[in-house]
């Protein structure tokens, strides 16, 4: 496949095998930071009219907060607090706000308060943004 530098991203359409083997179709951007490409499934971002939704799989007792990159269809995210009482999902939500550069108040956990899958979102921050704010924090 040929990848053109000058291009920031480029989207590309893959036939990839789900669970029962059978082929499914799935899109995916590829977003190039420094000298890497990162390919990025484009469900763990999903725009709506007031936001965005982010698609999490979170890590708590991690020994620091970061965004770990993309697991599967979600992006994964490393918190130090410990998941009892809710002080994981407050990490999340403060490790999210600071990326994206908005208030804490505008970043909410939807679904998932108890499973290591969440749902986020995001009030104000398009797509775009959010998807050059998030790729640029990402530590391995």
């Amino acid at each position: 496949m040929h990848i053109n530098r000058s291009a920031p991203h480029r989207t590309t359409i893959l036939l990839l095998p789900d669970r029962r083997g059978a082929m499914e179709v799935a899109q995916r951007t590829i977003i190039r930071r420094s000298h890497a490409l990162i390919e990025y499934p484009v469900s763990v971002l999903e725009a709506t009219d007031h936001g965005v939704r982010i698609r999490l799989k979170a890590v708590p007792g991690a020994s620091r907060d970061a965004i770990a990159g993309v697991l599967g269809d979600r992006l994964k995210v490393r918190v130090a607090a410990p998941p009892e009482g809710g002080r994981a999902n407050e990490a999340i939500v403060r490790l999210l706000a600071s990326a994206l550069g908005v208030r804490m108040s505008d970043v909410a956990i939807v679904s998932g308060h108890t499973r290591a899958e969440k749902v986020a979102f995001a009030a104000g921050v398009d797509e775009a943004t959010a998807r050059r704010a998030l790729t640029g924090q990402m530590h391995g």
